[in-house]
């Protein structure tokens, strides 16, 4: 039996006490940290074949870790797998209830993807990356990923901001995208520097956390019982060899990519 973790918050806690809107999907308490750093820069093209996001995430929702989280399960094709599961988690509650606990962390989230019947691997604390190292480790292994951005802006202040990495095929090829639902077409965008840079608002800034996760069997059977002629919606079938693999590549990255 795994225990769950004990949630820690994504940020320090400062600045107002905790807003909600009527309609909104996710509401978590405002704080000086925790949602993507705003550019001038114009918006990233999304591609033809890029997916649909089902959560609007924005400063003022200040709800990028369980929405951008939702965002990349929808752009897998898995929603309908955690919305019908049975398993009442985090993941869940953010996904039919405008209000959720706030103080709830990237290790919550990874602790709920394994219940809903994932594998995964998660980085240690103090394993910090740069963009492009990351962008290399998804281009390489292609697997779907979360994660979380350490950002300082001109005011020296820090923000941490969660995005997914996932594959998504055209034909033969696969094609790796970001999904960062604060994107104003709600649609996944092409995997660049150009584009990281754009999710992180031009920031100074470095990759603190990853977490790698991968389908297990029970998904892949209920998944491919919606699979018939007529599927047009992106669909990730691609079985976990086991959770031992996904962290070994983990720890490869640690150990040919020189932390920061």
């Amino acid at each position: 039996m795994r225990k769950r973790p004990a949630d820690a918050s994504l940020t320090k806690q400062q600045g107002p006490k905790s807003t909600s809107q009527p309609g909104s999907t996710i509401t978590v308490s405002q704080r000086l940290t925790g949602c993507r750093i705003q550019c001038d820069r114009a918006h990233p093209n999304p591609l033809s074949f890029s997916a649909q996001l089902p959560i609007l995430v924005s400063e003022f929702n200040w709800n990028c870790l369980l929405g951008n989280t939702i965002n990349t399960l929808a752009a897998l094709g898995h929603l309908g797998h955690i919305r019908n599961s049975g398993v009442v988690s985090d993941l869940l509650q953010a996904f039919v209830s405008s209000n959720i606990l706030p103080n709830i962390s990237i290790d919550s989230v990874n602790y709920s993807l394994q219940i809903h019947g994932y594998s995964t691997a998660i980085t240690k604390k103090g394993n910090q990356f740069n963009l492009r190292s990351i962008e290399q480790y998804a281009t390489s292994h292609q697997y779907p990923m979360l994660v979380l951005l350490n950002m300082t802006n001109i005011l020296y202040q820090s923000r941490k901001h969660l995005i997914g990495i996932v594959p998504l095929s055209q034909g033969d090829e696969v094609h790796m995208h970001i999904v960062e639902g604060s994107h104003p077409e709600n649609k996944t965008i092409p995997l660049n520097q150009t584009n990281l840079g754009w999710c992180s608002g031009d920031s100074s800034c470095f990759v603190d956390r990853v977490v790698v996760f991968l389908p297990g069997k029970r998904i892949i059977k209920v998944l491919q019982k919606r699979i018939n002629g007529s599927t047009t919606d992106h669909l990730y079938l691609q079985s976990a060899a086991n959770a031992t693999q996904l962290k070994e590549s983990l720890e490869r990255i640690t150990i040919m990519i020189k932390p920061i």
